[in-house]
């Protein structure tokens, strides 16, 4: 059994989600992603915003993306809400995006 666009089975792929979060964890504790030394992190988030925002688009793409966002009722506001939302992350964000990815192997019910 695969997943949509994954090659990998399912198990692949919850063990690499968890291979990451454990990755992120160990740079967390090691040191390597610091509070004092952020540049992995605003690394991460320059490049996070640069595939948000891509480059500059000709008239045909600006407008189909236009169309898309509008269909799709994304307002500017929300757009720029995202983006603060990424440039204001920071060390404790990604501790808990691992913890989070941590827990994808092991799924609960609520009854």
């Amino acid at each position: 059994m695969s997943t949509y666009r994954d090659p990998n089975s399912p198990d692949v792929t919850l063990d690499l989600f968890d291979a990451a979060a454990d990755s992120i964890l160990d740079d967390a504790s090691s040191g390597t992603l610091s509070r004092n030394d952020d540049a992995a992190i605003t690394a991460a988030v320059i490049g996070t915003i640069g595939e948000l925002d891509g480059s500059a688009l000709d008239a045909v793409n600006a407008g189909y993306v236009a169309l898309v966002r509008y269909l799709r009722g994304e307002s500017i506001v929300a757009r720029q809400q995202w983006r603060s939302q990424i440039i204001n992350t920071d060390i404790d964000d990604f501790v808990d995006f691992a913890n989070r990815m941590k827990n994808w192997k092991n799924p609960s019910r609520a009854i």
